[in-house]
């Protein structure tokens, strides 16, 4: 009983002292567990900015479609593209004061289901408003008190005026009481083809959508000669690369133009829509010639070479 006793006391003992051993831990289990955790942190974060570059793709190319889809609905309307410069009637007043002038966004309101502000417009009142579907998510300027704008419509050359080299055109009417020209499907259709022809595409300097229409602001262009000083073929994203433009006598653009181009923060590209309503995203080292061509719905327009016209039909599977 007393060999019991004894047996019985101190083995309570045994198990708290083995407990005791297994809760610690040494130095190189400790640094182990740290090594994992380190690992399992360094997996985790790639896939979550992929995740959420993914998310912001996903956003971007349904905002980019919104708009595409306006501006068909306005062409079944009207029979033409609407202008990247418009000009407003108030229907109070047939004075020439009451005319405004407003971008392509402000023409597309009444198809993006916007009855009040079309309707201040209509009226003469130039009145903005943040629209949420014209900010891209990756945009790194999160104003969302001014009607801001990450998408940018093709204006083709620095004058956005041809029907060979642009889709958005000019439309207020010039002094000399001409009709300004308009854009239509039929006209793309029967040159180069919607295929091969950008509508919209983002920009990271783009402006605000208001009555200021201004192709440096709202618009993208091509320029006579590569505007590029690195000596390479790049036409997208030249901020965003580091890349600086040249002077205005080399690029033959004035110094605002240089913010009417493709760019972007999505990672290797830009995301565009074109006229046969699809959404691509172009990558950033496209040459410049055929950079230049995609905006052009005849290619005349923005003077290629037969060289590089012949690279772009190949690329896009035209015969």
């Amino acid at each position: 009983m007393f060999r019991s006793q004894i047996s019985s006391n101190c083995q309570p003992t045994v198990k708290q002292n083995n407990r005791s051993f297994r809760l610690a831990f040494t130095l190189v289990e400790l640094l182990v567990v740290i090594s994992i955790i380190g690992l399992l942190i360094a997996l985790t974060i790639p896939a979550t900015t992929a995740a959420r570059d993914r998310a912001r793709q996903a956003r971007c190319t349904s905002n980019i479609k919104q708009t595409n889809l306006a501006t068909m609905e306005y062409i079944t309307r009207y029979g033409y593209f609407p202008g990247w410069k418009n000009q407003f009637q108030s229907v109070k007043s047939s004075s020439q004061n009451n005319k405004v002038n407003g971008s392509w966004v402000a023409a597309l309101l009444p198809f993006f289901n916007e009855g009040a502000l079309e309707k201040k417009w209509v009226e003469g009142v130039q009145d903005t408003a943040c629209l949420l579907y014209l900010i891209c998510s990756a945009d790194a300027r999160p104003d969302k008190n001014n009607p801001h704008l990450s998408y940018v419509a093709n204006c083709g050359n620095t004058t956005g005026t041809s029907r060979d080299a642009g889709v958005f055109l000019d439309l207020v009417p010039p002094t000399s009481g001409k009709r300004p020209t308009k854009q239509t499907l039929d006209f793309i259709t029967s040159n180069d083809g919607l295929s091969t022809t950008i509508m919209t595409s983002e920009n990271n300097q783009a402006y605000m959508w208001g009555p200021d229409a201004n192709i440096s602001w709202q618009g993208f262009v091509f320029f006579g000669s590569n505007p590029n000083t690195m000596g390479t073929s790049q036409a997208l994203n030249w901020d965003y690369r580091g890349v600086k433009m040249s002077s205005q006598a080399s690029r033959n653009a004035t110094t605002a133009d240089a913010y009417a181009r493709p760019s972007s923060y999505h990672p290797g590209g830009v995301n565009t829509s074109w006229c046969d309503s699809r959404v691509v995203k172009l990558n950033d080292d496209i040459d410049y010639e055929i950079y230049k061509m995609m905006l052009a719905p005849n290619d005349r327009g923005c003077g290629v070479s037969q060289a590089s016209l012949t690279i772009l039909h190949e690329m896009l599977n035209v015969q």
